[in-house]
């Protein structure tokens, strides 16, 4: 399984659908949709994604 793939398959539980990811080398973008989280919410669901996403062997980076 390629990174994006696994990054796909590791974010699955977490984002629940809410995440987009593109992967350039060793480097993960993220966009997230947020909308009608709360300010709290956002902010855990962010730091969770991230955490599992610098978890992917490959990745390096990870921008949201």
């Amino acid at each position: 399984m390629d990174p994006k793939e696994q990054l796909d398959a590791r974010l699955a539980p977490l984002a629940a659908g809410r995440a987009v990811v593109r992967v350039d080398g060793a480097r993960a973008s993220i966009i997230l949709d947020v909308s009608g989280l709360s300010e709290a919410a956002r902010d855990a669901l962010a730091a969770e994604v991230e955490s599992a996403a610098r978890t992917v062997p490959g990745i390096e980076a990870v921008r949201e």
